[in-house]
This record gives structure tokens, sequence and C-alpha cells, in this order.
């Protein structure tokens, strides 16, 4: 289990005035690694719905990525943690590892509720994964635990045919524009591994410890 303590916590900022509802943007994912489009997508949604606070929550066992190789979530953790160093609204959580087993967002909002009672949660996403909600695990219980922020490419307007789905679907889900930011993960790791530069795709203190951790050193299999 990763160290809580050494990571920006959330129990500052929720636990310091208890009787005061917050409003907090959950962004999960494997942050394998983390890039500065994870970062833009944060900045932008907090933004756009006055969030008090974004919190990073790092897969413990990503199902979906169950074909391939997943870096030790203690590195994708830490590698998070440096990433938003800085930032003072942004907070990382250990709490799928706490858990344990498959990572799954409807059991991760119940055991934040738990913990944080007076809290609205709002789980920021892309406008594709919005199109699939319905088949996410314990979908009936997501749509009353959270509301849902998708984000759109700026110059693209919102599918009127998608809206209307989820409407009837009864999900809650608000959309927001933001620009397009050509970066991924596994573009990344690629890059490592071919002994090509990653600068100005994350942060330097991330380039630092996947060099120092030798992240990445094989080609993708």
């Amino acid at each position: 289990m990763a160290d809580t303590s050494a990571y920006p916590s959330l129990d500052c900022l929720l636990n310091s005035a208890p009787k005061t509802p917050k409003k907090v943007g959950m962004l999960g994912g494997t942050f394998d690694p983390p890039h500065l489009g994870h970062l833009l997508l944060a900045e932008h949604a907090k933004e756009t719905f006055a969030l008090d606070a974004i919190v990073f929550v790092v897969a413990n066992d990503p199902w979906q990525k169950a074909d391939r190789d997943v870096s030790p979530v203690q590195d994708r953790l830490e590698m998070v943690a440096l990433a938003v160093e800085g930032n003072p609204d942004f907070y990382v959580s250990s709490i799928e590892q706490e858990i344990g087993g498959p990572s799954y967002t409807s059991q991760t909002l119940l055991h934040l509720n738990k913990k944080y009672s007076v809290t609205k949660w709002f789980t920021i996403i892309g406008s594709d994964a919005a199109a699939s909600l319905d088949t996410w695990h314990n979908a009936q219980k997501l749509k009353k635990q959270t509301t849902f922020l998708a984000a759109t490419r700026e110059a693209s307007e919102h599918d009127p045919s998608l809206i209307k789905k989820l409407t009837e679907q009864k999900w809650q889900c608000e959309f927001f524009a933001m620009p397009q930011i050509n970066i991924s993960s596994t573009d990344m790791r690629q890059r490592v591994a071919d002994g090509r530069s990653i600068t100005y795709l994350t942060t330097a203190s991330v380039i630092n410890y996947i060099g120092k951790a030798k992240l990445y050193q094989t080609a993708l299999r």
C-alpha cells in the first residue's frame, strides 16, 4: 500500500471545514506516465465548473489495461505527485490501492463518499468515454453518485444525439471544451523505449523520475 502521507492529501481540504460542502473533480486513470494533457484537462474542468479542487485517483489494477504490462502503482503514484507539485488545488489519492483489486469508478466513489460525506463529486472524462457510460461497471449506481464532466475538442460542438442519449438514460453529464492536445502515454512509453525525447510532453520532474526508476526501457508488447 502506498504511503498516502507522502502526497498532497484531500484530508486537509475536506476535513478542515466538514460542514462546508466542497465541489471536487475526480480524474481517474492509469497515469503510466502522467502527461501535460492530464494536467490541462484537470485545470480546464476546475476553471469551467468552479471546482474547489481536483483529485487525481491512480488506478490500482486497471482492468481496461489487461492486454499490457502496467508500471507498479507506487511508481505511478510518485509520478502523479511530481506532476501536480506546486498546484495547491491538485491532490493525489491512493484510495484505489487501499480498496485493492480491480479499479471501478462506482466502488471508488462509494469509499470517497464514506470518507468525505460533505462533498459533491464530479468525474472528469473525455467525450468518447461519455458515449459508453452505460457499459461501465455498476452503471445504475453511478448515475446517483456523481456528475460527469466530459471534455470535447475546443473547435467541435457538443453532439446533440449524445446529449439526448445521456439525458434519456438519466446520466448527470455536462460538457466543456478544451484545446486538443495530442499527447498519449502510449506514445511516451514508446519514445522512452526508443531512446527519444519526451521533453515538453510532461514535467521535468516526471522525466527525471522515469530516468532514475528506469521505466519504459523495453519496447511495448
